[in-house]
């Protein structure tokens, strides 16, 4: 507008009529000088909204909890940064959506530099469940029962099977090998620990968020399963129950389907769980005979006194709120010691086998002592596997008495 004023004028001395032209070009410069001035109001306006920005945290962050939470050192950083961490993070979760039949919730990382270089924790609903260390410089060797000699190095211990296990220079990696040591990297040894300590807690980390997911993810193929179950015969809520109980012993819920036609067949004889569960375990014998056998087929088992069944049997009952042990605490810290010494002198793959109204029971007295221990029922070991007992836990005396609720 400024540049036409300036023409205008110019034009007032070319002999054209002087007063409309000088008219027009202060016309022109009025206007040019009013749409000047927002555009520097415009200007200045971000620099002062942008100085006076602070960003504050809700109070709503604060009550977030995340799932999963992995915090490393400072020497673990490179990890993330390179994407190895999520590489590994995403594989995890890969695998226990194939082996388990769920889906893991997303896992935060953050630093702490407050912590050792190497070390990591993963934490749970913001509780630390499992810690260790993961020598990006080193290699990981971990003892097998066919080590024939000593490595140097940092001595340490797996984290993911309780073996002691060095961390070693790469230039002793042929050596490692030679010895019958398992030599892995950081970033495997540190997959094998992510992945041991979800599938250990795998029951804490399905929401009922994720039942609802995978009920309707079944309703896709199968609608008339689903309906049928749920809600006219059980809640989702008692679904889930049932689901975390087979995670809690490693049992996979990918056959979702019969699950859920198991439990159509029992609900209308009780609502309890516990029982439903173990319907439901019967069901999937040879899904959970797959997991424990050879190539062979072969199911090497340890079985039970029989005084020491009907000892336990007499001992458990059912009850609308769960399971009850009624044994004395001495008495299970015996069976537990029996139990122990019985598979320490047999092989550290074998299971055991017990009677259908005694495997929950014992199941619950060895948990915490035996966490990995398997105890199927005879129920469900499927038709075409070869079982071969390899020895029987011996009974022992009733000490006491006692109540242990489950």
């Amino acid at each position: 507008m400024f540049l036409s004023a300036a023409f205008l004028s110019a034009m007032s001395f070319t002999g054209l009529p002087a007063l409309p032209l000088i008219a027009m070009a202060a016309g022109c410069a009025i206007v040019g000088t009013i749409l000047r001035k927002p555009d520097t109001q415009q200007q200045t306006a971000p620099i002062t909204t942008t100085s006076n920005e602070k960003p504050q945290p809700k109070v709503e962050d604060f009550l977030r909890v995340d799932p999963m939470e992995l915090t490393i050192g400072s020497g673990l950083v490179s990890l993330a940064q390179s994407g190895d961490l999520l590489a590994q993070i995403s594989a995890v979760r890969t695998h226990i959506a194939h082996e388990l039949g769920m889906l893991l919730p997303k896992m935060r990382i953050k630093d702490n530099l407050r912590a050792e270089p190497f070390a990591y924790e993963l934490k749970l609903r913001g509780i630390p469940v499992a810690t260790g260390e993961a020598r990006v410089d080193r290699l990981f060797a971990i003892r097998t029962a066919f080590v024939s000699g000593e490595l140097s190095g940092q001595r340490t211990t797996d984290p993911a099977t309780g073996r002691p296990a060095f961390w070693i220079e790469p230039a002793q990696r042929e050596r490692a090998e030679l010895l019958g040591y398992l030599v892995t990297n950081p970033t495997e040894a540190l997959f094998t620990h992510l992945h041991e300590v979800v599938r250990e807690h795998a029951a804490e980390l399905l929401t009922r968020q994720q039942v609802h997911g995978l009920l309707d993810n079944l309703r896709l193929t199968s609608p008339k399963v689903v309906d049928e179950l749920v809600p006219s015969l059980l809640k989702a809520a008692q679904v889930h129950q049932v689901l975390e109980n087979l995670l809690r012993e490693r049992v996979p819920i990918c056959d979702l389907e019969t699950i859920l036609e198991t439990l159509a067949d029992y609900a209308s004889q009780t609502q309890n769980p516990v029982l439903l569960t173990e319907y439901v375990r019967g069901a999937l014998a040879r899904t959970i005979c797959q997991r424990h056998r050879d190539e062979q087929r072969v199911l090497r088992v340890l079985t039970l006194d029989p005084d020491l069944e009907d000892l336990i049997a007499a001992g458990v009952q059912f009850t609308d709120s769960g399971l009850i042990v009624k044994l004395s605490l001495p008495t299970s810290d015996a069976i537990r010691q029996s139990l122990s010494e019985s598979l320490n002198a047999t092989e550290a793959s074998i299971v055991l086998a017990t009677s259908p109204t005694v495997r929950l029971g014992l199941r619950h007295i060895v948990a915490t002592a035996l966490p990995r221990l398997t105890v199927l029922s005879l129920n469900e070991i499927s038709r075409d596997t070869q079982v071969e007992a390899l020895g029987q836990v011996p009974h022992v005396a009733t000490i006491g008495a006692g109540v242990i609720h489950g």
